[in-house]
């Protein structure tokens, strides 16, 4: 893109300001354009309809003239409906519902092997369960967990993953300042106070069946399944690992949480 298409999107006032901006952007370029867009439910209700049906405009436009392609990923919700005023069934007739789930097991074992061997550590087989049992198989803490141990492994001159490391580690982070996806979960789970009380619930009882969570709706997926912290196995709920486990706990203190309802 040139510094006239940047300028361009740069001067954008108005939702109509920025069709015409895309659709311009769009003529002067060769290849198909893809607009990602994380973190929707962050934007004022009002905004998100006006985007949308920006989004959508683009989109019919492109789509009914030759040349690239336009594409846009908006991520943050699963029903828009409860974001924005109005206008989001018009974007929702052309776009495609996904769920972006954890990882399976085979794939958290190659992302766990690779952020090691990138750093030329050894992998124990016994540390590499401990360290399994701590994040399962959920990308963020498996991130968040195997930094801390790179870090602890340097700083004590090893070259080997071994579960005495991982308790070292998994202590560490519950002493740090959480990372962005962290915050991003716990404040989700704050914010929402029907989450709030379904987490209580859980953590108090260990797993516990949907129909006896305080939730307004029991569809697949709620709230629960988006948050990034429960598992759901069957009709039941639990928090998907001890890892995550720890961090609600030590987060959500009963001083805390006597605060949030206060």
């Amino acid at each position: 893109k040139g510094n006239s298409d940047t300028a361009t999107l740069a001067n954008v006032q108005s939702a109509s300001d920025f069709q015409n901006a895309m659709l311009e952007f769009m003529e002067g370029v060769e290849d198909n354009l893809l607009l990602q867009i994380d973190d929707l439910e962050l934007a004022p209700p009002n905004l998100i309809s006006l985007l949308l049906g920006s989004i959508r405009s683009v989109f019919t436009t492109v789509t009914n003239r030759p040349g690239p392609r336009f594409q846009a990923i908006v991520s943050g919700t699963v029903n828009l409906h409860q974001l924005a005023l109005r206008g989001v069934s018009r974007f929702e007739s052309i776009s495609d519902l996904i769920l972006v789930d954890d990882m399976n097991l085979e794939e958290a074992h190659t992302l766990a092997t690779d952020l090691f061997s990138s750093e030329g550590i050894q992998l124990a087989t016994d540390g590499l369960d401990a360290f399994f049992e701590q994040t399962s198989s959920d990308p963020v803490l498996i991130k968040l967990l195997a930094g801390t141990c790179i870090e602890q492994i340097k700083k004590r001159k090893l070259v080997q993953l071994t579960p005495d490391l991982i308790s070292g580690a998994v202590a560490q982070i519950l002493k740090s300042k959480p990372n962005f996806e962290i915050v991003e979960a716990l404040s989700q789970i704050e914010d929402d106070p029907e989450l709030l009380s379904c987490f209580l619930e859980i953590a108090q009882n260990g797993e516990m069946q949907v129909n006896e969570l305080p939730l307004s709706s029991v569809d697949n997926p709620n709230a629960l399944d988006l948050c990034g912290v429960f598992r759901r196995m069957g009709r039941g709920y639990s928090i998907k690992s001890p890892l995550w486990h720890s961090i609600l706990n030590g987060h959500f203190s009963s001083a805390h949480c006597g605060r949030l309802y206060a």
